[in-house]
């Protein structure tokens, strides 16, 4: 054909910059016409643009026979419904991405294209720049490649767009997410060697929406490679509130970037080779859509080369697997599952990792390696198994074993204070729920998930892996790591690095700041007991000499010191390194101890959070003890030496039934018979005000009972008669349950 006419469903802003701007620089293209659903928006639309004709339903556009190719720039619900039409319609069809709202979706469109013969294209436009393909051509290079990272984000502020509307497939995934996805299959050669996995994937979901569905506003995906690459890619409305489009990719012979690849006439690309630039280029030329829009054409006109669409709806259906794969979906499993048995480490050796640790075990086992189970105490359990490496070309020799390590135990969790229950493993609206989730037993899911994959498809690591899944990392370790390394250190020949929690993540210090932080070093931990020693005495007396007050003192000043800022060589580059990221001098008295902690934290702007715990010691009392009838003349207490959520574990004393030894209250009160020395206790009255403490087992019914039998008792002058309920008296009361009550005995005292 002579010439291309194109018409445009919608009269979205998308339309000027992706086509008809192109359009007026390719030969041989037009845009001819416009539909929307509102006729008058078409008309303002076509006149403003110099368009010939307009609609008033996309119906009536896919029926013009004038009309040879559609391009659908429709919200993502509609891309895949409307996209059938035209091909129905017999038009080609450039359709804006995503392709579809899901994989199923898009496998019709790309079964229903293929059958028509049309030319079908998802508008992955940053693909047709010379830029990008000069990027692909240094991968190549200098690969193969180890690691991929991507980042699409740009700011949506208005709450109401409906790209945060889940039911119009809205979310950043479904927008900028797409294309760093396809970035990476790009480059990570996946239509030669075969898709990657998903192998984990974290949504931060949007305010929720009207119509009750959330779209995501942050997304980050894993990605793993058939051919033992990975991939990162992120993409979110809200980043730092600044438009970012990168690729950064490592390869075995060096690294390269592309600043704003998706615009990549705008870009910027670097390559470096052991440290050395080897290539530093502009994009320029002409913009990606008119690329696109040429090879649309021509792929119309007959095709160029043996690949004339790149980003045919075949390759859209790749760009748009599954949320999550089967190690997806394992790894969601596997963490429920560990999150509902109950590992919780209270301290002090008060915890059971065991049923965790055959869990592990047991999985491991189905992947086919040999895990080695053992208990350090009774029930104290740690799980070690070692995937063995292959050799691959260009594997370093002499590589040693890597070490991935997670833990078995979590923190103390109340229930009362959780919406979801802490052990129930819930999955809701997409989230897991339950202590663990998030430390740590997501990442033991995570490692267990990745060797069920390398079991199901075969593959091998470059090196040993070693898998450690340990208990009593939340105390001391002393039943875990340490008793591991000390008694059996040959599980861990050969490892020269390790991988645990922490660390790995961005830091967001300001708009436009990203800080990366690499774990070098870890805070020590030290364990003091304290203990005061006092006067024994009786509990309803006062004691100046309390052992309790004391140590409670004690606590509280060792709780309230502030320690003096100490940095050590580690710490101290960590604040100069954050100081310098954020523009500000720090004086050199501030490193030698001449500030304040506040005040030195103070200077280093938001990324102060990340030192704040290393800038000086700290003190922090996590747990206090008390029992049952403790009389000694000292109380003790625990002191762990970095910060912890505080632990209080205290039980209300049990008494024994004498009034000699236990808390008493005045029961009744005193009366003098002046006229003739006698006193009379009414007899249908409460017997006493009851007692003023109650421990485990108090029966309250037992002591303030009614007494049915008046008694008289004569005193001689000047006698006053006093009854004493002893508090712990109900455990006595309960086996005289069988003896009247008006002839129970109570101790009297007279003075």
């Amino acid at each position: 054909m002579d010439l291309l006419r194109i018409g445009t469903l919608g009269s979205s802003r998308i339309s000027q910059p992706a086509l008809i701007e192109p359009a007026a620089s390719v030969p041989g293209v037009t845009v001819a016409a416009v539909a929307a659903r509102d006729k008058s928006r078409a008309e303002a639309f076509a006149l403003r643009y110099g368009i010939p004709a307009a609609y008033g339903s996309y119906e009536d556009l896919l029926a013009d026979p004038d009309i040879d190719a559609i391009y659908n720039p429709l919200p993502n619900s509609l891309h895949g419904p409307w996209t059938l039409k035209a091909i129905a319609a017999g038009k080609h069809v450039l359709c804006e991405k995503p392709f579809a709202s899901n994989a199923e979706e898009a496998a019709q469109v790309a079964d229903a294209a293929s059958a028509s013969g049309l030319v079908v294209m998802e508008a992955m436009h940053y693909r047709y720049h010379p830029l990008v393909r000069r990027l692909k051509d240094l991968v190549t290079e200098l690969g193969p490649v180890r690691h991929m990272q991507c980042w699409t984000s740009f700011v949506i502020a208005d709450p109401d767009d409906i790209r945060y509307d889940y039911d119009l497939a809205g979310g950043a995934l479904m927008d900028g997410g797409c294309y760093a996805l396809d970035c990476l299959r790009l480059l990570g050669a996946g239509g030669q060697d075969g898709e990657p996995a998903v192998t984990g994937a974290l949504a931060d979901p949007a305010a929720p929406h009207p119509r009750g569905a959330v779209a995501d506003r942050a997304m980050a995906v894993r990605l793993a490679f058939p051919g033992g690459a990975t991939g990162w890619i992120e993409s979110a409305f809200t980043m730092d509130g600044e438009f970012r489009a990168d690729v950064h990719v490592i390869c075995q012979h060096g690294q390269v970037r592309l600043q704003n690849f998706t615009f990549a006439h705008k870009g910027r690309l670097v390559a470096t080779r052991n440290g050395s630039v080897v290539a530093d280029e502009q994009g320029g030329g002409d913009s990606t859509y008119v690329g696109q829009l040429r090879a649309f054409a021509a792929a119309i006109a007959g095709g160029s080369g043996d690949d004339p669409v790149p980003t045919s709806a075949a390759n859209a259906v790749r760009t748009m697997p599954t949320p999550v794969t089967t190690a997806g979906a394992e790894a969601a499993r596997f963490a429920a599952d560990l999150i509902r048995i109950d590992t919780t480490n209270r301290g002090g050796g008060d915890a059971w990792e065991r049923p965790a640790a055959e869990y592990v075990a047991a999985r491991l086992a189905e992947a086919g390696l040999k895990p080695v189970l053992l208990e350090s105490a009774p029930g104290r359990a740690n799980v070690v198994a070692r995937v063995s490496g292959t050799e691959v070309s260009g594997t370093e020799p002499g590589a040693g074993a890597l070490l991935l390590h997670g833990h078995l135990d979590v923190v103390p969790a109340d229930p009362s204070s959780w919406s979801v229950h802490p052990f129930s493993g819930e999955i809701r609206d997409g989230v897991l729920w339950g202590r663990g989730a998030v430390d740590m037993k997501n990442a033991d899911a995570v490692l267990l998930a990745v060797v069920s994959q390398w079991a199901r498809s075969g593959r091998r690591p470059r090196r040993d892996i070693v898998l450690a899944f340990t208990a009593d990392e939340e105390d001391t370790a002393e039943f875990g790591a340490r008793w591991l390394v000390q008694r059996h250190p040959e599980l861990f020949e050969g490892c020269t690095e390790a991988i645990g929690e922490s660390g790995a993540f961005t830091f967001h210090a300001a708009p436009g700041q990203r800080l990366y932080p690499i774990a070098s070093a870890e805070r020590g931990t030290a364990w003091v007991k304290l203990t005061a020693r006092g006067r024994a005495g009786h509990g309803a007396k006062p004691n100046a000499e309390n052992a309790v007050t004391r140590l409670a003192g004690a606590i509280a000043r060792i709780g309230a010191y502030q320690w003096p800022v100490r940095l050590i060589p580690t710490v101290r580059a960590a604040v100069e390194a954050i100081a310098a990221s954020a523009g500000t001098q720090i004086p050199p008295e501030a490193l030698t101890g001449g500030l304040t902690a506040d005040e030195l934290l103070a200077r280093l702007g938001p990324a102060a959070a990340l030192v704040a715990g290393t800038v000086r010691n700290s003190a922090n009392p996590t747990m206090l003890q008390a029992g049952y009838n403790q009389r000694d003349t000292g109380r003790g207490g625990r002191l762990r030496g970095r910060s912890r959520p505080a632990r209080l574990r205290g039980r209300v004393p049990q008494h024994a039934g004498r009034a000699d030894r236990n808390r008493c209250d005045l029961g009744a009160r005193a009366c003098r018979d002046s006229a003739g020395g006698s006193a009379r206790r009414p007899g249908d009255g409460q017997h006493g005000a009851g007692p003023a403490g109650r421990g485990p087992g108090f029966d309250h019914r037992a002591v303030l009972h009614e007494r049915r039998h008046r008694r008289e008792t004569l005193l001689p002058p000047g006698h006053d008669l006093l009854r004493l309920h002893p508090a712990g008296a109900a455990r006595g009361l309960r086996l005289l349950r069988h003896v009247p009550r008006h002839r129970r005995a109570h101790p009297t005292v007279r003075f």
